[in-house]
């Protein structure tokens, strides 16, 4: 029974995992991995409690690269029609470490919990509890468990995290006839090891401003590391030489071995994948070919010991037609899987992975008319991608343009094209 009932407590916290929790990257503001602010808060919901009815709260506190503390709370003081309850309150403190950068992609953490409850009449999922039915119980628990979820950032100040905890949990509890009888009826505890949370959390992400001011710094940084090393100094000797009584200085300038200079390479690869899919298949039609052609361009340049790579862009690009913001998310979801092969492939090189979504390639789109000088209504289609907004009917007027023949002969001819992933290596040559 009491095994019952803590489940069911459990259950009711959590019922239901939306399917948005797949393995689906959201296409985010800040999809290039950069520096953090030193540290930062966040405030969340639960939205799964929230489904609930009860009140969730939490917030979250991160440092250095890898860390964070999260404390979450729930709390439910209704009582519903027919004396039905779950009230409750609940804390879970947390420790995180994050396996990439710190309130990005994956984490792992160890969290506590402690609450106590009242329930009574709960008609839970499959009847899997009836012994909620009969009797009201009262009770406390604790315990300690370990998780793993997954955080997507949609802009500077909005994101989203999915969790799941696994753990132990203590509790003890009175048993008294349903709805507001006070004769207890019996006493008892119990040892429980199952899951013990499940969130999707809607996040609100301070410092903003910090975030925007550190990717500026980064950028202006890498700027002058870059130009640094295209520039070639100089350095001005001076010879001393006495004659008599007199001190003659004589300036010589030599110039010094010419710094290293930025070098860029870029290997396009036109992956397949299903239809509105981002998971990358390695065996799914010519992927196994242009995977190989990625590892020889890597190979290649990891062999050449006079070569020093910086920086490694895996960079999605997506034809035209569709919604532009499911676009933005494909082509970085694409992306991602291209740079997450990658870093299992080379995971020495890791760290100088980032990861571009650039969703419809319209550029791209201009530049390929220039090969087909023939196409029904160049002009007006030229004069359409130039002067109309993508979100004032820009696809919609190529589709409807003489009747649609010059928008499907560059669906089956250009669009392909533009549906691609680029590599770009940015390195230098010792000297």
């Amino acid at each position: 029974m009491v095994r019952h009932f803590i489940f069911g407590l459990i259950s009711c916290l959590v019922v239901g995992i939306p399917s948005a929790w797949a393995h689906e990257d959201i296409a985010v503001a800040d999809s290039a991995h950069i520096a953090v602010p030193a540290s930062e808060w966040d405030l969340k919901s639960n939205l799964i409690y929230d489904a609930t009815t009860s009140i969730s709260l939490g917030v979250e506190y991160g440092w250095g690269r890898r860390w964070s503390v999260d404390l979450s709370g729930s709390y439910n003081p209704w009582t519903y029609s027919g004396g039905r309850k779950w009230k409750h309150w609940l804390l879970q403190p947390e420790l995180r470490y994050w396996t990439k950068e710190r309130q990005y992609g994956h984490f792992i953490g160890v969290h506590l919990l402690g609450g106590v409850y009242n329930l009574n009449r709960m008609y839970l999922p499959f009847r899997r509890f009836p012994d909620t039915n009969e009797y009201r119980f009262e009770g406390w628990g604790a315990g300690i468990g370990l998780t793993y979820g997954y955080r997507w950032n949609f802009s500077e100040r909005w994101g989203m995290e999915g969790q799941l905890g696994i753990g132990y949990v203590y509790s003890d509890y009175d048993r008294f006839c349903p709805v507001d009888c006070g004769v207890r009826l019996a006493s008892g505890s119990h040892h429980y090891v199952g899951p013990t949370k499940v969130a999707l959390n809607l996040i609100y992400r301070f410092g903003a401003k910090k975030r925007r001011a550190v990717r500026i710094a980064r950028a202006e940084a890498l700027h002058r590391y870059y130009t640094g090393l295209a520039r070639r100094d100089t350095v001005v000797v001076r010879d001393t030489v006495i004659i008599r009584d007199t001190l003659v200085l004589r300036d010589t300038v030599r110039p010094l071995v010419p710094a290293m200079q930025l070098r860029n390479e870029t290997l396009t690869l036109h992956l397949q994948y299903e239809v509105g899919s981002s998971k990358l298949q390695s065996g799914y039609k010519n992927n196994a070919t242009e995977l190989d052609a990625l590892a020889q361009f890597v190979d290649r340049m990891r062999r050449d010991t006079t070569v020093v790579i910086h920086d490694i862009r895996i960079i999605g690009y997506c034809s035209i037609e569709g919604t532009a913001a499911y676009n933005n998310k494909l082509s970085y979801n694409r992306a991602q899987g291209v740079a997450d092969y990658f870093a299992r492939r080379y995971p020495q090189m890791s760290d100088l992975l980032h990861v571009e979504g650039r969703g419809e390639d319209w550029d791209g789109l201009l530049r390929a008319l220039e090969g087909i000088p023939d196409l029904e209504s160049r002009a007006r289609v030229e004069h359409i991608i130039r002067n109309v907004g993508i979100y004032e009917g820009r696809e919609r007027q190529l589709m409807e343009l003489s009747g649609g023949r010059p928008y499907r002969r560059m669906l089956s001819e250009i669009f392909p094209q533009l549906r691609r992933i680029e590599c770009s290596i940015d390195y230098s040559i010792r000297e």
